[in-house]
């Protein structure tokens, strides 16, 4: 029978792929965007941080009500990760999602080096207007997305640290996450592997007492069998001896031979004199008339 061929898988262009990346964040002008702007440029993207509520709000510069708005549209796109907290006014955010960082024009706190701020605090304060990123080329808005830098003159540029550097960083949060993932399988595997030993042990101690109740049972099933025999064998003698008993009877009735008692009492007295031996005498006339009337009818 021929086997078909696999279907070939569609082919996705890139456009289509960064079109759908588009959608999934939002815009960094919205109030969604500041939120997560302000999220990954505070915190490495995937690891839980816990936010005061109002320094969030304060941070993103937006109102309780649109941060609000903002973070439950983060919510529902499933780009953020809301528990929250024993304390009301802070909650545990992480970001599930992240963007390009260079793209999103957010320089995190985390990807600076501190070769880096060294050297920047070295620096004279005349020289800052030829370091690439400094004051006069880069403007940081603070009250808007935390991090977030938006270009004064020219074309947008990344950093000293570089999108290399934070995609670094970006695979080490991940490779530590997937590593984490594993040696939790792992010792679940462990616990798993451990029970099914503990059961394949209990179901070797139950199948031994089965077996022992087993020969337990036959022993006594052949006790049992080997008493009802003799019991069936004493019952067969006792029948028995009933039949010998009446074939005997029967015979001495025959044969007119005394009867048990008549027989001691001629032992006792042998002459036949006194009152024992008319009381035999008169027994043996009245058996014999006895037996000729039993023989003329």
């Amino acid at each position: 029978m021929p086997r078909k061929s696999p279907r070939p898988a569609p082919v996705v262009s890139d456009a289509e792929t960064d079109a759908t990346a588009d959608e999934a964040f939002p815009d960094p002008a919205t109030p969604s965007g500041r939120i997560l702007a302000t999220l990954i440029g505070a915190h490495v993207p995937g690891t839980p941080a816990t936010w005061a509520t109002a320094d969030l709000y304060r941070s993103a510069g937006l109102a309780g009500e649109t941060a609000e708005t903002a973070l439950a549209d983060l919510q529902a796109r499933r780009i953020l990760d809301v528990q929250a907290t024993p304390d009301s006014a802070s909650r545990r955010l992480t970001v599930l999602l992240a963007p390009p960082l260079d793209e999103y024009g957010v320089v995190p706190s985390w990807g600076q080096s501190p070769d880096a701020d060294q050297a920047e605090s070295d620096t004279p304060s005349g020289d800052h207007a030829s370091v690439p990123g400094s004051s006069s080329e880069w403007s940081v808005v603070r009250s808007g997305t935390a991090g977030r830098v938006r270009p004064v003159g020219g074309e947008a540029r990344v950093a000293d640290n570089g999108s290399d550097r934070v995609s670094g960083v970006e695979e080490t949060a991940v490779a530590r996450q997937f590593l984490e993932r594993v040696e939790r399988l792992l010792v679940e595997c462990d616990e798993w592997r451990r029970r099914a030993l503990s059961a394949e042990d209990r179901a070797g101690s139950l199948e031994r007492q089965v077996r022992a109740v087993e020969r337990r049972t036959e022993a006594i099933q052949t006790r049992l069998d080997v008493a009802t025999d003799r019991l069936r064998a004493w019952a067969d003698l006792s029948k028995r001896m009933q039949q010998l008993s009446r074939q005997a009877d029967a015979l001495s009735r025959a044969r007119g031979a005394p009867r048990p008692r008549e027989a001691v009492e001629t032992v006792a007295n042998p002459g036949g004199t006194g009152p024992a031996g008319a009381d035999i005498r008169s027994e043996d006339a009245s058996g014999t008339v006895e037996t000729l009337v039993a023989n003329a009818s």
